[in-house]
C-alpha cells in the first residue's frame, strides 16, 4: 500500500567529518588527473627518450640532417613503442572498469579506494626505477587498474557519504582534484625539464603523493553506510550514518528496494561514462 500524506525529507547535517571524508577520497581525481598532464611532457624529455627510445631522436636527428627545413616536432614521435608506453594505462583502465566496479559493491568504496592507491604506488615505483621498456608498460599498466579503480569507488564513495543538498558539490570535487593534478602536472615538469637526464624520474615519482593519500584515506576512512548495509552490516551502516549524517533516516535506509535500484542504476551509468571516457582517451593517445 502506498504511503499518504507529506513525504518527509530528511537532508542530514553537514558535518566536518564529511567534508573531510569526501575531500580526502577525492585524491583519487589526481591520479588522472596527474598523470595525464605528466606524461606528455616526460615523452618530450631527452633524457627520458634517449633510454628507452632512441631511434624518436636519432629519426628526427637524421631528418633535419637531410633537409634544409627544421623538423616539426609533432611528426617525429612515430615509435611504436613509445605509442604502447601512453596507450597501455588506457587499455588496462577500459579492461579493469567492469571488474572493478564488481569488486567496489563485493568488498566495498573503502576497499577499493585502497587497492586503487596501493596499485597506484607500486605503478609509480616501476616507472620511477624503470631501466627497461618493459618496466614502464607493467607500471603503466598498474596505473591503468588504480585509475579505473578510484574512477568507480571514489565518485560513489561521495555521493553516498554526502547529505543530499550538497551532494553534487562533494562530488564535483573529484573533478576539480583532477584538473588541479593537470595544472600541478604541467608546473612540475616546466621544472624538471632543465634536470638532464633524469628529470624524468622525478615527475614520475611525484605521482605517488596522491596516491599515498588515497591509500590512508582506505585505511582509516569508514565505508559508506549504503555499502556496509548492502553487505550485510547493518549496524555498523547505521553507526556510519549517525556519525556522518545525524537526522538521516537511518532505520529505513536498509528497507527501501527503490532506493538500491536507483543505487544499481546510477552505477550501471557512473560505469558506462567511465569507459567510455577512457576508450575515447585511448582513441587519441
Amino acid at each position: 500500500m502506498a504511503p499518504t500524506g507529506p513525504m518527509k525529507v530528511y537532508n542530514g547535517v553537514v558535518t566536518t567529518y564529511v567534508i573531510t571524508a569526501c575531500i580526502v577520497a577525492a585524491s583519487g581525481g589526481a591520479l588522472f588527473g596527474y598523470d595525464n598532464g605528466i606524461t606528455g611532457g616526460v615523452v618530450s624529455m631527452p633524457g627520458f627518450l634517449q633510454r628507452f627510445f632512441p631511434g624518436v631522436t636519432q629519426g628526427d636527428s637524421d631528418v633535419s640532417q637531410s633537409t634544409d627545413h627544421p623538423t616539426n616536432p609533432f611528426c617525429q614521435y612515430n615509435d611504436q613503442g613509445l605509442a604502447w608506453f601512453t596507450s597501455s594505462l588506457f587499455i588496462a583502465g577500459a579492461i579493469a572498469a567492469l571488474p572493478g566496479a564488481y569488486l567496489t559493491r563485493l568488498k566495498g568504496r573503502k576497499f577499493s579506494m585502497l587497492m586503487a592507491g596501493l596499485l597506484f604506488d607500486v605503478g609509480v615505483i616501476f616507472l620511477a626505477a624503470a631501466y627497461h621498456i618493459s618496466m614502464l608498460i607493467i607500471g603503466r599498466v598498474l596505473l591503468g587498474f588504480a585509475v579505473a579503480l578510484a574512477s568507480v569507488a571514489v565518485t560513489l564513495y561521495n555521493s553516498e557519504m554526502a547529505p543530499a543538498q550538497i551532494r553534487g558539490r562533494l562530488n564535483q570535487i573529484f573533478q576539480i582534484v583532477l584538473t588541479l593534478g593537470v595544472f600541478v602536472a604541467q608546473a612540475i615538469n616546466i621544472g624538471t625539464a632543465h634536470i638532464y637526464p633524469w628529470g624524468w624520474r622525478v615527475s614520475l615519482a611525484l605521482a605517488g603523493m596522491p596516491a599515498i593519500v588515497l591509500t590512508f584515506g582506505g585505511i582509516f576512512l569508514p565505508d559508506t553506510p549504503n555499502s556496509l548495509i548492502e553487505r550485510g552490516y547493518k549496524e555498523q551502516g547505521r553507526k556510519v550514518c549517525l556519525q556522518s549524517m545525524p537526522v538521516f533516516a537511518v532505520a529505513k535506509l536498509h528497507q527501501s528496494h527503490f532506493y538500491w535500484e536507483q543505487l544499481r542504476s546510477s552505477l550501471l551509468v557512473d560505469l558506462a561514462c567511465t569507459l567510455l571516457y577512457v576508450l575515447h582517451q585511448a582513441y587519441q593517445a
